[in-house]
């Protein structure tokens, strides 16, 4: 899990122009910096994603038969398919280590701010599962 892999910056030159460009509308570019200052944030970035590999025992196949019967596609996309209501949870494990994610299903009223709301699928879920949205975003009902 946790691999140091940018989707907008696959490389050091594109890691630079995003710091100086930015990603409109989400992220403005940082025009007051020089150009070795962009480089020593480049470099800071790289080092920020330079951790040994996470090896987590499990069985993949077990997990996907559980996100299917729980219904988890009801809200999250894998591999293209599912409801984007949710985060999308491909390539889940580049992006967060296994504590926050044992930690965000187990106890997902941990990681929200206040002003989003934590539901529960009618459904029963597999130990206590649940999901949340923002109150800033459209809702859904199951």
């Amino acid at each position: 899990m946790t691999k140091p892999s940018l989707d907008k910056a696959p490389d050091d030159k594109a890691l630079r122009q995003v710091i100086s460009n930015g990603i409109p509308p989400e992220m403005p570019g940082a025009w007051q910096l020089t150009e070795r200052e962009v480089e020593t944030v480049a470099a800071y970035v790289r080092s920020l994603g330079a951790i040994p590999p996470e090896l987590v025992p499990g069985d993949a196949a077990r997990g996907a038969r559980v996100y299917e019967s729980q219904g988890c596609s009801g809200c999250h996309m894998v591999a293209g398919k599912g409801e984007g209501f949710g985060p999308d949870l491909g390539n889940i494990g580049a992006r967060r280590n296994a504590a926050y994610l044992r930690r965000t299903i187990l106890e997902p009223a941990s990681r929200y701010r206040r002003d989003s709301c934590i539901f529960q699928r009618r459904r029963p879920l597999a130990r206590g599962l649940a999901g949340y949205g923002s109150t800033k975003t459209h809702s859904r009902s199951s």
